[in-house]
């Protein structure tokens, strides 16, 4: 998982439920089997540009998607509304939870 994209899930539950409750995602990422990836390269920057320039995809999405295709990696997601179509287009594995 990417930085950008922890920053995304923070924002959106201290939008939600507050700060504290922001805090704990901290908390609940240590204790997943999730590697958190703080870094970006030139590598991964193509990647994200790729993917910005050739789908309509945010850009925050463009890095679950660039870090994924990077690492060889499946993305793992409920938002079909961003990825059905990179799905559709075989581009990358995806796992739906929903």
């Amino acid at each position: 998982m990417h930085a950008v994209t922890v920053g995304e899930v923070y924002y959106g539950i201290w939008r939600y439920s507050g700060k504290d409750q922001a805090d704990k995602l901290f908390e609940d990422l240590a204790r997943l089997p999730v590697q958190v990836v703080w870094e970006i390269d030139r590598t991964l920057l193509e990647r994200v540009g790729y993917y910005k320039t050739s789908y309509r995809v945010s850009y925050a999405d463009c890095f679950v998607l660039g870090l994924a295709d990077r690492e060889t990696a499946t993305v793992i997601s409920t938002d079909h509304h961003e990825f059905d179509v990179l799905e559709k287009a075989k581009v990358l594995s995806f796992y739906w939870l929903r």
